[in-house]
């Protein structure tokens, strides 16, 4: 693995990763990299994703021997989950939403088992990350009458999730609103320059656009719409041949959300953020593994074949869970069932 990655868009590539693998098996799977003197952890600016953050500045991923981990932030969950898949990283920070997409398509697929990422832990919780935001010049003061505008948001994202639910709360139809797919930093300039009257946008670019406009947007809030729960995913392969590698990282995770539990100010400081700022009101921190996580990720699971046009999925959580790390480190932070097998693929 080169250090010179670099962070790629989602576009057709992506589909040809999972046909390779799916068509060619796990011998085409990347290799074994944990050896090398680099891994690459790819991270988000969101706000859900402070811990990444905070573990990369404070020195939590750093240790005297074994390979350095550099963290990378990538515009979206979607494009770390597209490092990961092409093996560009070997840890990656999503939202269910992206990876639910991609267990479609390889078990639609029927990729071999070595070829899917699995959940290693949730590191956050959050219902209210997400916002619809308006031009308030454009008549537009009720939800509903969204109908017949434009709007900006990035395609296959937790914002297009939690725009779909939105639009059927308020009874919009599906066609009555021109979708735009928009990468998250360009949403405040498309739509002050009226590319699009509304748009779907996460924390910090919401606060971002909503700063910068001041006045002359509106906000809708969406947190009756979608709960997040934010993912740390790796490769199977990884997870079960290096068990102290998975340990490190989640040892780190835990000294930054102990950290921004017990030394907010701390916290805010390695995040360069000022010590007022709100994250109280919008994440719940935790590393966890429990039915919260897999009710996410079923509910993104079910939107995602429909959206795939895949009439029935059947997905057994032990294909996309791997329980074992968590639970060796801190086990009372797993409470998940017997039978969802210690990261034991099944297909």
């Amino acid at each position: 693995m080169s250090p010179s990655r670099s962070v790629a868009r989602v576009g057709p590539r992506l589909v040809m990763v999972f046909c390779v693998l799916a068509s060619l098996g796990a011998s085409l799977w990347p290799a074994d990299q944990a050896s090398s003197a680099e891994l690459i952890l790819s991270g988000s600016q969101k706000i859900i994703d402070a811990p990444t953050r905070i573990a990369a500045a404070a020195g939590y991923f750093d240790a005297d021997t074994g390979p350095r981990i550099r963290v990378e932030l990538a515009d979206s969950g979607t494009q770390s989950l597209e490092m990961l898949m092409a093996g560009d990283a070997d840890f990656a920070l999503m939202t269910a939403v992206p990876l639910s997409q991609t267990l479609v398509r390889l078990h639609h697929d029927d990729a071999p088992a070595a070829t899917w990422p699995v959940v290693v832990a949730s590191i956050g919780f959050s219902s209210r990350i997400h916002h619809v935001i308006v031009n308030a010049g454009s008549g537009i003061e009720q939800p509903a009458e969204l109908a017949g505008h434009a709007l900006g948001l990035t395609f296959d994202t937790s914002a297009h999730f939690a725009w779909d639910w939105f639009a059927d709360l308020h009874g919009i139809g599906t066609d009555a609103v021109r979708l735009v797919d928009t990468r998250p930093g360009e949403l405040g300039e498309g739509l002050a320059a009226g590319r699009f009257d509304a748009v779907v946008a996460w924390t910090p670019y919401s606060e971002n656009i909503m700063d910068q406009r001041g006045a002359s947007a509106r906000r809708f809030p969406l947190q009756a719409m979608d709960s997040v729960s934010w993912l740390l995913v790796s490769r199977r392969a990884l997870v079960e041949r290096h068990p102290e590698i998975v340990e490190r990282v989640l040892r780190a995770y835990a000294g930054a959300i102990d950290l921004l539990h017990t030394d907010p100010d701390g916290a805010a400081e390695l995040l360069d953020l000022p010590r007022d700022w709100p994250q109280g009101k919008h994440v719940a921190w935790k590393l966890a593994l429990n039915w919260p996580v897999i009710a996410n990720l079923e509910a993104k699971l079910v939107w995602s074949a429909r959206r795939s046009g895949v009439a029935a999925l059947h997905v057994s959580p032990s294909s996309y869970i791997a329980r074992g790390p968590l639970e060796r480190f801190r086990s009372h932070a797993v409470s998940l069932p017997t039978w969802i097998a210690a990261g034991q693929a099944e297909q």
